[in-house]
This record gives C-alpha cells, structure tokens and sequence, in this order.
C-alpha cells in the first residue's frame, strides 16, 4: 500500500500593515504552523499505521506584486507555500514520516510487563 499525505493548516501570523516597495500592504502572513500527516492501509478517518509532525514555516517579506490580500488566500495557495518549503525539505519530512510508519510496521522496542507481576 502507499502512503498517503496531507497538509493541515493550524493557523497564520500576520503583519498588520506595511510599506513594501511603495505600497500599502495588509494582513501579511510571515508565518505559516502546519502540520504534515502520512497514513496507510484503512481510510483516512481510520488508518492501520498514522504519522505526523508539525512546524511554523517562516516566510520572505511579500512581493507587492505578487501580493494576494489575505481574505483571498485559499487553501491551495498556502499547501503551495509549503510544497515548496526549502528547510527543512518537503522530501525529509515525508521521509521521517515514512520511517515512523516503517516502525510501527516492523517494530524493534516494545514495552514489556514486569516478569515478577
């Protein structure tokens, strides 16, 4: 089975106002708390083997010209953002997702009962 991710968005820091490149900008989101889930066999709602990690993902200052107000953001635009996340890579964070959901598949440690109980 392959392992399915998904993107949640917990919540986005804003500059309230700003001056960049000679234009009034509102609402900027700096940075962006996310989380990353990976999941496989079962359903989503259900899954056999889970894994998640989350982080804040820090961002450059705003392109005026490339500027979408934030009541305009969508979810698409901001899983973009974090696609192309640089540090730490998009592909060693699903790689260390993948590794925990390796290890609950073919465990290595395991708590024990006491032998004297």
């Amino acid at each position: 089975m392959a392992i399915k991710y998904k993107w949640i968005v917990s919540s986005m820091d804003c500059t309230i106002k700003e001056q960049i490149g000679g234009k009034d900008l509102t609402d900027i989101v700096n940075t962006v708390h996310w989380r990353r889930q990976a999941w496989e066999g079962g359903s989503e709602e259900e899954p056999t083997y889970f894994a998640d990690v989350y982080g804040a993902l820090a961002l450059d200052t705003a392109d005026p010209d490339d500027f979408v107000e934030y009541k305009n953001l969508k979810e698409e635009d901001v899983q973009k953002w974090l696609n192309e996340m640089t540090d730490p890579k998009l592909s060693e964070i699903d790689a260390n997702l993948k590794a925990n959901i390796d290890i609950q598949k073919n465990p290595v440690d395991e708590t024990k009962t006491l032998p004297w109980l």
